[in-house]
């Protein structure tokens, strides 16, 4: 069994200035996990412990639900903390979509994964980029001055939905690309090559 979730890559020039602005942050004295720039990403949906037999399955599933949907803008600005700054767990950094397709797509993905057998997910859905994972809370006040600094990381275009897997390793988790599924705007022969396989 591997982890696995479906999330929206960064291109490289939002990944380097995120991570750019989390290196700015890792001098703070808190105990903070902070994601490492490879690790970074949009979360879909996270699908848990997967038997890597399904993975073509599911990938199958999605591509015909990210087909129905054309590429768009991502606006990567603003920071945050879930569940809130009271005792905060996750930091993260915004990313939003000028138009409703992000959120449409997003809730276009549960019924598919659903039947499936992934439980849907309730809660209302907030794109975001998760920069770090804190592990004890202090120096709170200093930590949330820092982070509403953050510079605005610009526009990205989205062109494909991204399955991935996650693996643990001592040095942390370390993540995979399974497929990559084409919005309805995108060619399939432009996508990245790397992953295991495409969806027929």
């Amino acid at each position: 069994m591997s982890r696995a979730f479906l999330c929206l890559e960064l291109d490289d020039s939002t990944r380097l200035a995120v991570d750019a602005f989390v290196d700015t942050l890792r001098e703070i004295p808190i105990r903070v996990a902070w994601t490492n720039a490879a690790n970074l990403h949009v979360t879909l949906k996270f699908l848990g412990e997967t038997d890597p037999a399904r993975f073509a399955t599911i990938a199958r599933s999605v591509k015909a639900v990210a087909q129905q949907f054309p590429t768009f803008d991502l606006n990567v600005s603003g920071t945050g903390a879930f569940p809130n700054w009271i005792a905060p767990r996750i930091l993260w950094v915004g990313a939003e979509d000028p138009t409703p397709t992000l959120h449409t797509l997003a809730e276009a993905l549960e019924p598919t994964l659903a039947a499936s057998g992934f439980p849907e997910e309730l809660r209302p859905y907030k794109p975001h980029i998760t920069i770090g994972r804190v592990h004890e809370a202090y120096s709170l006040q200093f930590l949330q001055r820092k982070l509403k600094l953050a510079p605005d990381f610009g526009l990205m275009t989205v062109r494909w939905l991204t399955l991935m897997r996650s693996d643990p390793y001592p040095s942390g988790s370390r993540y995979s690309v399974i497929a990559r599924l084409a919005l309805a705007s995108t060619s399939s022969p432009k996508l990245p090559t790397n992953g295991n396989f495409s969806a027929p």
